[in-house]
């Protein structure tokens, strides 16, 4: 379960980097996930998830390669690019107005929109993943101006970046650990309250954690723009309009990536206990 917590981070950014009106329109959506990059970003996430789950397994000398081909079936179901489209397109819709939809899709077709779409774009593929990787392991060699990491702490913070992430990988510890409960001896089994309560404990070391990772990601993410551009982004995501629209966004992803962890621990928990008592082939 441990390659679980390995990959989940990287997947999450992968995607996160990026009244009473009437409900947004079905059509508006379709264009508001295609032009903010929403749907290239989560039709990558199964080679980006695969991606680091290779590395985990070829850092492992005594992984099983018949393992990780179960793995990998596994992923593939749980992180299906088109079931986690709908869940996103049905939160959008059940929590966007048109006012909304509209000083979204504004936003992102002005020239500063629309560049920083396609950087985001660009930064969610497996190949990128691997150079974020190498960014952020040398981060403390690199002179980063103290105003460049301060704008990024404030961008995390108007996004939701981290509170995201945060929530998406202790629904998912919860999910892993109540998942392997019954393949546990007895005396060592937990009830859903305990296991909560015992997770719950270390929000705030979590949070710790992934802040720094969240904002060392966006320094990557974004080394192209000036500040003057990520200023203009922060204006947007502090608006009203960019408010909304961005807890919309994370709302729906928190739910899509959340359902697709839970899958995916309690399949492979399962695949792997079918593996074990499987039959042996006749030589």
């Amino acid at each position: 379960m441990n390659r679980i917590a390995r990959i989940l981070p990287t997947l999450c950014m992968a995607v996160l980097m990026i009244a009473a009106a009437q409900p947004a329109h079905a059509g508006s959506i379709d264009e508001l996930m295609e032009k903010s990059g929403l749907n290239a970003q989560i039709e990558s996430i199964p080679e980006v998830v695969s991606v680091s789950v290779n590395q985990s397994v070829q850092a492992n000398r005594d992984a099983d390669p018949q393992g990780l081909l179960h793995v990998q079936s596994v992923l593939q179901d749980a992180y299906d690019p088109d079931v986690m489209k709908d869940t996103l397109r049905e939160h959008l819709a059940a929590n966007l107005d048109d006012a909304t939809m509209t000083g979204a899709l504004e936003w992102l077709n002005s020239d500063i929109g629309a560049r920083i779409t396609q950087i985001e774009k660009d930064r969610s593929t497996p190949e990128s993943e691997l150079e974020r990787q190498r960014f952020v392991a040398m981060i403390d060699s690199k002179d980063i101006p103290a105003a460049r990491r301060e704008i990024m702490s404030a961008l995390d913070d108007s996004v939701g970046g981290t509170d995201t992430l945060l929530d998406v990988m202790i629904n998912t510890h919860k999910a892993v650990a109540m998942s392997a409960m019954p393949y546990l001896p007895s005396d060592q089994r937990m009830t859903a309250r305990q296991i909560d309560q015992k997770i719950e404990m270390s929000r705030p070391m979590m949070k710790r954690q992934y802040q720094g990772y969240v904002v060392d990601s966006m320094l990557f993410t974004y080394q192209e723009l000036s500040q003057d551009e990520l200023a203009q982004y922060l204006a947007f995501a502090d608006s009203e309009v960019g408010t909304k629209y961005h807890k919309a966004v994370t709302g729906g992803l928190k739910v899509a990536l959340t359902q697709a962890a839970r899958s995916f621990s309690t399949n492979l928990i399962q695949a792997a206990d079918d593996i074990e008592t499987a039959p042996a082939m006749e030589e």
